[in-house]
């Protein structure tokens, strides 16, 4: 029969495994950030953030970070360099793992990362002729042409996150992360329209140009939406600022 020595032995072993475990980088399959990142997205447990730039408020946003672990950001014309040259110093937040992620058809998100960002249109088919070679011509004078993507695994006050970044066009992201396989992030953030100095081709704010139409033909829809000014999508029920945008709810 054990004694009570034994016990105390038995639950100071566990104990030592448990925390040796949670220390150590991930050992299967399922663990690995970029299984996580994909089970979130097929549950819709994300933070899309088209059109980002290098905008770290909406991640470090307590009320934001407790309840996703996925951000996927997207930006056409980041460079590699600028997120790698000492950007994380600015997150306020602690690396754990900073991967790249593969551009061919076998990459570790299951999509074709080059393709996001280049000129080709067709799988935006509900792009009018004008809005294709709007579209073109956009990327040929503002586009990244040397596409790239991380993925990063940080802590943000214990909590661990993960943060994909991918140099790619927003509503063709959209389409590929989201509308392909018929799921929708929970929260998408139009805080970056676009326009200005965003170098875009379309106008993120108006629900009838691109973005809004991909998301409108999409049967699963975000939650919530987060904008920093006006906009006309019919998500209407203000929750108040979080990341420093104004949350909307989409109406049941």
């Amino acid at each position: 029969m054990a004694n009570e020595h034994d016990s105390e032995a038995e639950l100071t072993t566990a104990d030592l495994q448990r925390y040796i475990k949670e220390l150590s980088p991930a050992s299967t399959p399922e663990e690995r950030p970029i299984e996580l990142v994909k089970n979130d997205m097929r549950s819709g447990k994300v933070f899309f953030y088209p059109a980002s730039g290098f905008d770290w408020e909406p991640i470090l946003d307590p009320k934001i970070n407790s309840r996703f672990s996925t951000f996927i950001y997207c930006d056409w014309v980041m460079k590699l360099q600028d997120f790698e040259q000492g950007n994380h110093v600015a997150w306020q937040m602690q690396p754990v793992r900073n991967e790249a992620l593969n551009f061919g058809c076998d990459s570790a998100l299951e999509i074709n990362i080059c393709e996001l960002g280049g000129i080709e249109v067709e799988i935006m088919d509900f792009l009018t002729p004008e809005e294709q070679a709007f579209y073109r011509r956009c990327y040929d004078d503002f586009a990244n042409k040397q596409p790239w993507g991380r993925l990063l695994e940080v802590k943000i006050a214990n909590r661990k996150v993960r943060l994909v970044f991918l140099c790619a066009e927003g509503v063709k992201t959209y389409l590929e992360l989201f509308s392909a396989p018929h799921c929708a992030p929970e929260f998408l953030s139009i805080k970056g329209p676009g326009t200005g100095f965003g170098f875009n081709w379309t106008d993120f704010r108006r629900y009838k140009e691109a973005l809004g139409r991909a998301v409108d033909r999409n049967p699963s829809k975000p939650t919530w939406l987060g904008a920093d000014q006006e906009h006309d999508w019919p998500w209407i029920s203000d929750d108040g600022q979080e990341g420093g945008m104004s949350v909307f709810t989409r109406p049941i």
